[in-house]
Formats: structure tokens, C-alpha cells, sequence
């Protein structure tokens, strides 16, 4: 079983990593499974050392997720992320957001699977995903009301793509 889902990304894609957060937390995930640096109270606590925390989180059970926008490729600390995670993590998933395509990721992230972060039946396939891998007994229940939430913030990171 995991325990940890890091969301590894650029500060600057906030906005979008809080409706990702959102989804994770539609998922069944708690703020005590999730690690994103960028929101306060799921990221390093004041006095920490930051690297030395990404380094610990990174290490053990953990899932990282990379939300890779041009923004992420622009960071050195997202690029020093991605190496230490290649090393250290069990799983670790990359979710491409638009404008970027998968012909722009090719080489990044060698053999791995992953999805466009608009692309429904792969959220849906993530949330299977999620509640196996995190021992989520109710985990998402792929319904009327999952599909109609998860539509609404699907909706709202379109807008935050296109801006």
C-alpha cells in the first residue's frame, strides 16, 4: 500500500495544481495522503528545510504525480524532482497538460504511462488507481455524481488552460 501522493509542479501552475488537488480529494484521498509544496497545509511546514522534506517525501511509499507544463520544464527544482523521483519512488505517473503534447514529454519519463490531464476515462482509470493502491475501501464511486464533479473542475482547469 502507498501512503504519500506527492503532486510534483511548477509554483507558477497553482491555480491549476488546486483543481488537480480537488480531483485527488474527489478520489478519496485525504490532506494527510497528499504532498504539493505550493498549498498551504499540504506542503513544508514553516522552519523546514525544503529540500531536505522533498527528499524525505520523495523516499518510501509514495506515488508522485507530475503535472508537466511548460512551466515545469522551466523549473530547476521540478527537473531535480523528477531525477530524484526516477531513483527513489515506486510509482510515479506523468499528467500532460495542454498546450504540451506527448511528443513534447518524449524522453522525459522513458516507458511511462501517462495521460493528458483532460482526458476523462484516464481520471477515471487514476481514481481506480488511487483507491487500490491507497486501500480506499469506498474510493470514488463512478457515477452521476463523480462524472458530474469531476466535469465541473475539468471545466474550470480548461478555462485555466486556455488563459
Amino acid at each position: 500500500m502507498l501512503k504519500r501522493l506527492f503532486v510534483s509542479h511548477a509554483t507558477k501552475d497553482r491555480a491549476l495544481v488546486e483543481e488537480f488537488v480537488e480531483l485527488l480529494e474527489m478520489m478519496g484521498l485525504t490532506k494527510d495522503h497528499i504532498f504539493c509544496s505550493s498549498m498551504p497545509g499540504y506542503g513544508i511546514p514553516l522552519g523546514e528545510n525544503f529540500l531536505e522534506r522533498l527528499k524525505q517525501e520523495l523516499s518510501g511509499e509514495v506515488m508522485v504525480l507530475f503535472l508537466l507544463t511548460p512551466n515545469f520544464f522551466d523549473s530547476k527544482i521540478c527537473l531535480c524532482e523528477m531525477g530524484a523521483t526516477w531513483v527513489l519512488s515506486q510509482s510515479h505517473v506523468p499528467v500532460v497538460v495542454p498546450p504540451l503534447e506527448y511528443k513534447d514529454i518524449q524522453g522525459v519519463i522513458p516507458l511511462t504511462q501517462g495521460f493528458k490531464v483532460n482526458d476523462k476515462l484516464k481520471l477515471n482509470e487514476l481514481a481506480i488507481q488511487v483507491a487500490e493502491r491507497f486501500g480506499i475501501a469506498s474510493g470514488p464511486r463512478h457515477d452521476d455524481q463523480w462524472e458530474r464533479k469531476r466535469d465541473k473542475v475539468l471545466a474550470r482547469i480548461h478555462a485555466l488552460i486556455q488563459a
